[in-house]
């Protein structure tokens, strides 16, 4: 088997321009129970607001919704940045180390035309790169 492109690591620095990454089409957020907790405590609502005002069901999961008329940004982007950042789904926090990004050096060139923070900071060793994709949550997650 071949060794990965990201063999020796990639680089990586969130400049927490949400706007390049969180928008500009349709998408989903996948939430699990904890994260709905976590965003509805952060947000200062109850459960029944949050889920009513900033989620939408897909099948039978729950995912952030997006708003149309604001160019298809996620609900928690505020004047570009997100507004729960410190407490943002583990979704958002592996971007972008999501799988179908690092599957070859194409698809993560692709994503970085989509993210200004793709190739600069922090270097992720090849290790990091694969628990982050996994979601493993141990690992301190992407910033």
């Amino acid at each position: 088997m071949n060794a990965p492109f990201y063999e020796k690591g990639l680089e990586f620095s969130c400049r927490k321009d949400c706007s390049k990454c969180c928008g500009g089409s349709p998408g989903y957020v996948f939430l699990d129970e904890d994260e709905i907790l976590r965003l509805q405590n952060c947000l200062g609502v109850d459960q029944e607001f949050f889920l009513d005002n900033y989620t939408k069901a897909v099948g039978d999961r729950i995912s952030l919704r997006d708003v149309e008329e604001d160019n298809w940004n996620c609900i928690l982007l505020k004047d570009g940045k997100c507004s729960v950042y410190e407490n943002r789904p583990l979704q958002c926090r592996t971007f972008p180390f999501w799988p179908q990004n690092i599957i070859t050096k194409a698809e993560w060139e692709e994503t970085k035309t989509e993210c200004p923070g793709i190739g600069e900071g922090r270097h992720y060793t090849k290790e990091e790169i694969e628990a982050i994709a996994m979601g493993d949550e141990t690992i301190d997650s992407v910033k």
